[in-house]
C-alpha cells in the first residue's frame, strides 16, 4: 500500500506561531506515517507583487498527487472576501479538506475560540487593574480571529460600561514596511496619549511593534501604559517585559488537523467539529508581578538555543548570496553554481533538493536544472516536463516517508519554476530567505543569458549586416559605373548633337566654296572672269555662314568646359552672405540693362566660407533662366533671394514671378541638355551645370520647392564648415 501524502497550504514559513503549527502537523505526519507536501504560497490577492507571485504553488495541488489537504485559512484570507475563501476552498475538490483557524459550513475545521480568551484578557485590565481608557490595535478587517478578538475587546467594555471609543482602535496596515507600521503606532498614541492607560493588541507580533514605538518615544511598558497581547509565540517571553498574553494552541490545532484529515481521507464523513481554547499567561506588561518558573526558564534557553540556531543560518543564507553576487561567473557558469549550492545544503542539513525551470516565458514546459540528494550532486533528468509531472512525480524517493517544502523561484510577476527541498533543521525563515535568494539569481541568470544571446544575434547580424554592406557597396560600385558610363554616354550623344548641326552647316558651306573654288581654277567655258565672279558671290554667302556656326561651335565648347566642375578656377574665401548677394544681384540687374529687379531677404548678418566665384556663376545662371523664361523679351522680372540659417547650414532660397516649373518636368530640370525653349540659342546645360557646381563643388544641395504665389523657386543648402 502507497504511504499517503498529505498537503498543506500555508501563506508563509517566516512568522513564529507558523512554525510552531508546521511542527505539530509535522509531528503528527511522523506519528502516523504520512507524507507531508507544505505549499507556502501566501495570502490570497495579495496587493503586494512578492506575495501574490507565491499563489502559483496553489496550481499544483490535485488529487493525483495528494491524498488530502489541510489550510490554514485564517492567515490566507485576511484580504478576501468569504466568498471569494468559498470559492478558493471548492478548487481542489475531490480533495478531501480540513480548514484550521476557520469555521466554514460544509468542511471539517479545526478552531480556536479565541473570543473568550481575550475578553477574559481586557477583563483583567478593567477589573484586576482599574483601567477605563482601553486602546485595541486590530489585525486585518477580513481576519475571522481578528474580528473574534476586536469583538470580545468591544463586549469587555459594553459589560463594564466603559464607551467605545474609535478613535482609541489602530487598524493595522499590514505592510511589510515594519518602519511605516512604528511611525503610524506612534502618531496613533501622540493623539490619545492624555487618556489612555492600557492597550490590547491583535497578537504579539503587532505587541512587539507597538513596545518598539513606545521606546523610542521614552513610553515605559508597564509604568506608563498596561499591555497584553494573544499568541505566546516562542520569543514572547524574550521581550522586555514578559509578555502578559494568551497561549494559542497551534501546535495541538496543527496535530488535531493532520487526525481529521486521516479520517476524511478514511472516509469517515461524521467528523465531529473540534474547537480548543486559549489560556490567559499573566506576566508583567500588565503591571503584574511574574517570575519565570523552571517551565519558563526552560523555554527561554530554547529560545536562546533557537536563535543561535537561526544566527547559523543566517550566516549561511548571506553567504550563498554573497557567492552568488561575488561576480559575474557564478551568473553564467552552471559548475561554479552547482559548487557553492551543494555546499549550502551539506551545511543547511537539507537531504534533497531539486530545482525545475520553465523552458519559456509561457511557462508550460520544465526542464530539471540542478539535483541534489544526501550529500551529492546528482546528473538532472534530460526529459522536457510539464507541471503535470512535477505535480504527480516530483522526484522525492518515495521509499521512505518525506516531509518538503514547495518554492517558487519568481521575481515580480515573472515566474521562473519551482524549487523542491526536503525540510532540514532549518526553521521556516530560512527557507524563506532560499527561495528570494534562488528567485534573484536566476533573474539575473536570464538577464545575462538573454543580454548573451542578444549579443550573439546582435553579433550574427552585424557579420550580417557587414556582408550586406560589402555586396551593397560592390554593387553601388558598378552601378555608379554604370551610371557614370550611362551618364557619358548621354552627354557624349547630347555634345554630338549640339556640334553636328553648326559643323555640318560649316561643312556643307565650306564644301560649296571649295566647288566654286574649283570651278574659278577650272572654268569649263574658259571665261576665268565669270567664275571669279561666282566665287566671289559663293564667298559672300558662305564665308558668314561659315563664321557664325564656327562661332555657335566656339560656345559650346566653352559651355561644356564649365560643365566640368574641376575646372572652375576660384578659391575659398570668407563671405557676409547678404552683402555678397546683394553686390551680385546689383551686379547683375546692370548686366541685363535693368529688365529685372532684385531683392535680397535676409535677417542677422553672418559670415560663411566658399567659393565666392562658383556662388556667382550659380546665381547668374540662375538669373539668365528666370530672363530667358520670362513671358517676353521686354518683360520685367522680379527677382528675390532670401537666406537664413538653420543650425550650421546656410539656406538661400531663389524665386521669380515668372510662369514656374511644371511638375512634370521637375525630375527632368537637372539633366543635361533639357530645355523647354528648344533652338540653338539654348543647349538646356544651365541648370546642369548649376547642381553639378551645388553638389560637387560647393558640397550642398539644390532643389525646387513650391511657393504660394508661383514662380521658379531654387532652394540651395550649403553646409557649415
Amino acid at each position: 500500500m502507497n504511504r499517503r501524502t498529505i498537503g498543506l497550504i500555508i501563506p508563509s514559513l517566516h512568522l513564529p506561531w507558523e512554525d510552531v503549527q508546521i511542527a505539530g502537523i509535522i509531528e503528527a505526519c511522523r506519528d502516523e506515517d504520512i507524507n507531508l507536501v507544505i505549499l507556502p504560497g501566501g495570502r490570497l490577492d495579495s496587493r503586494d507583487v512578492r506575495e501574490s507571485s507565491r499563489n502559483v504553488l496553489y496550481s499544483l495541488v490535485d488529487d493525483r498527487n495528494i491524498d488530502g489537504l489541510i489550510i490554514w485559512t485564517a492567515g490566507l484570507s485576511e484580504l478576501v472576501s468569504q466568498e471569494r475563501l468559498d470559492g478558493f476552498i471548492r478548487t481542489f475538490d475531490p480533495v478531501p479538506v480540513v480548514l484550521l483557524d476557520c469555521r466554514h459550513e460544509g468542511y471539517d475545521h479545526i478552531f480556536a475560540d479565541s473570543y473568550h480568551p481575550m475578553k477574559e484578557l481586557v477583563n483583567h485590565l478593567i477589573k484586576d487593574h482599574k483601567l477605563s481608557a482601553i486602546g485595541y490595535i486590530s489585525g486585518e478587517r477580513q481576519h475571522m480571529l481578528g474580528n473574534d478578538r476586536f469583538r470580545a475587546y468591544k463586549d469587555a467594555l459594553e459589560e463594564s460600561d466603559i464607551p467605545f471609543r474609535q478613535d482609541f482602535v489602530f487598524e493595522t496596515k499590514h505592510s511589510y514596511d515594519e518602519e511605516l507600521e512604528i511611525r503610524g503606532l506612534i502618531e496613533w498614541y501622540e493623539g490619545i496619549k492624555e487618556e489612555l492607560q492600557g492597550v490590547a493588541v491583535f497578537n504579539d507580533t503587532r505587541a512587539r511593534q507597538f513596545i518598539d514605538a513606545m521606546n523610542r518615544i521614552g513610553i515605559r511598558i508597564p509604568e506608563d501604559l498596561a499591555l497584553c497581547s494573544y499568541d505566546d509565540t516562542p520569543n514572547s517571553l524574550y521581550y522586555h517585559p514578559y509578555l502578559t498574553t494568551v497561549h494559542a494552541p497551534f501546535r495541538e490545532i496543527g496535530r488535531e488537523g493532520v487526525r481529521a484529515i486521516i479520517a476524511r481521507i478514511d472516509g469517515d464523513s461524521e467528523q465531529p467539529d473540534r474547537d480548543f481554547r486559549g489560556r490567559i499567561l499573566i506576566r508583567e506588561s500588565c503591571g503584574c508581578t511574574f517570575e519565570l518558573n523552571e517551565s519558563n526558564r526552560h523555554k527561554v534557553e530554547n529560545l536562546a538555543s533557537s536563535l543561535g540556531e537561526k544566527m547559523r543560518n543566517i550566516q549561511l543564507v548571506n553567504s550563498l548570496r554573497a557567492y552568488l553576487k561575488a561576480s559575474p561567473d557564478y551568473l553564467t557558469n552552471r559548475e561554479n553554481f552547482n559548487s557553492v549550492f551543494s555546499d549550502f545544503l551539506t551545511r543547511s542539513s537539507i537531504p534533497l533538493c531539486k530545482i525545475y525551470l520553465f523552458n519559456n516565458q509561457e511557462e508550460k514546459s520544465l526542464f530539471e536544472y540542478y539535483s541534489y540528494s544526501n550529500g551529492s550532486l546528482d546528473k538532472p533528468s534530460e526529459k522536457v516536463l510539464t507541471l503535470g509531472d512535477i505535480k504527480y512525480r516530483p522526484g522525492i524517493p518515495r521509499e521512505n516517508r518525506f516531509t518538503f517544502i514547495v518554492l517558487p523561484l519568481f521575481s515580480r510577476a515573472a515566474n521562473f519554476g519551482f524549487v523542491i527541498v526536503e525540510k532540514g533543521t532549518g526553521d521556516g525563515d530560512m527557507y524563506e530567505t532560499l527561495m528570494y535568494i534562488l528567485g534573484s539569481y536566476f533573474k539575473e541568470n536570464r538577464l545575462l543569458s538573454s543580454l548573451h544571446e542578444q549579443s550573439n544575434d546582435l553579433k550574427k547580424s552585424n557579420d550580417q549586416l557587414s556582408t550586406t554592406v560589402e555586396n551593397l557597396n560592390a554593387t553601388r560600385n558598378l552601378l555608379v559605373q554604370s551610371e557614370k558610363i550611362a551618364a557619358l554616354s548621354n552627354l557624349t550623344g547630347g555634345i554630338a548633337h549640339q556640334l553636328n548641326t553648326p559643323l555640318g552647316v560649316a561643312i556643307t558651306a565650306v564644301s560649296y566654296l571649295e566647288s566654286c573654288y574649283e570651278g574659278y581654277r577650272n572654268p569649263k567655258d574658259s571665261d576665268k572672269e565669270k567664275a571669279g565672279r561666282a566665287l566671289v558671290m559663293a564667298l559672300d554667302k558662305s564665308l558668314p555662314i561659315v563664321t557664325q556656326n564656327l562661332k555657335r561651335v566656339a560656345d559650346l565648347v566653352s559651355t561644356f568646359k564649365d560643365v566640368a566642375v574641376e575646372n572652375i578656377s576660384g578659391e575659398k574665401g570668407t563671405i557676409v552672405v547678404d552683402l555678397y548677394l546683394r553686390e551680385q544681384m546689383n551686379s547683375f540687374r546692370a548686366l541685363w540693362n535693368n529688365r529685372i529687379s532684385v531683392k535680397v531677404i535676409s535677417g542677422d548678418s553672418f559670415s560663411i566660407e566658399v567659393f565666392p566665384g562658383v556662388l556667382s556663376q550659380i546665381l547668374s545662371i540662375l538669373v539668365e533662366n528666370s530672363v530667358r523664361h520670362s513671358e517676353s523679351e521686354t518683360s520685367h522680372s522680379l527677382i528675390s533671394v532670401e537666406v537664413s540659417r538653420k543650425g550650421t547650414e546656410t539656406i538661400i532660397d531663389y524665386y521669380d514671378d515668372g510662369p514656374g516649373i511644371p511638375h512634370e518636368i521637375r525630375g527632368k530640370i537637372f539633366d543635361p541638355f533639357f530645355s523647354t525653349k528648344g533652338g540653338n540659342q539654348n543647349p538646356g546645360l544651365g541648370l546642369f551645370i548649376v547642381h553639378n557646381l551645388v553638389s560637387y563643388k560647393l558640397r550642398g544641395s539644390i532643389e525646387v520647392i513650391d511657393r504660394f504665389d508661383g514662380g521658379a523657386c531654387f532652394r540651395i543648402v550649403l553646409p557649415g564648415t
